[in-house]
């Protein structure tokens, strides 16, 4: 690990996902994306589970609610926010439903400890496996085949290892 040291420059300095500004009536805050930082988050159309899809939209919504932002700050995020939105085939004016929270119903089946079980998500009908385990001991978990590894390689039966797909690392010298 490395440790870097950051000084403020032009009153500015960012720390974790906000930039906190040096204002002659003290501090205000913005929000910080890295310049590498992309538009991407799971679209819309893809075969995920609805909370994989929506758990960025829920952060950025919360860190939006939840940060002291100026007017200004807070206006240029929620423009931010709507352009991510349509990007990955969302309505941005449309608020995302929030995934509702169980109440205090089922407490004693809450205290037990569950067993979890994880079932690959296909699509909407594998929800079914949710009402299926609803009132037993065991919690279901989904996964998906779209990960990034299978995205990014293909196997082969060959043992050459120059003739295989996937990411390679280069060690560029430091400038």
């Amino acid at each position: 690990m490395e440790f870097t040291l950051e000084e403020e420059q032009n009153d500015k300095i960012s720390f974790l996902d906000f930039t906190i500004i040096k204002t002659h009536n003290g501090l205000s805050f913005d929000i910080y994306r890295k310049p590498t930082t992309t538009d991407i988050i799971i679209p819309k159309d893809s075969c995920h589970p609805f909370e994989q899809k929506t758990s960025a939209i829920r952060y950025y919504r919360d860190r939006l609610l939840t940060y002291r932002l100026s007017p200004e700050c807070r206006d240029k995020e929620k423009e931010t926010i709507k352009q991510i939105l349509a990007n990955n085939k969302y309505d941005p004016n449309h608020d995302i439903p929030e995934h509702k929270r169980k109440g205090k119903q089922n407490l004693n089946i809450h205290k037990q400890k569950k067993k979890w079980t994880k079932f690959t998500y296909v699509g909407k009908e594998t929800r079914y496996f949710n009402k299926v385990f609803k009132d037993t001991n065991v919690a279901v978990a989904f996964t998906t085949n779209n990960t990034i590894g299978k995205r990014l390689s293909k196997e082969h039966n060959t043992q050459c290892k120059y003739e295989k797909s996937g990411v390679y690392q280069l060690n560029l010298p430091r400038l």
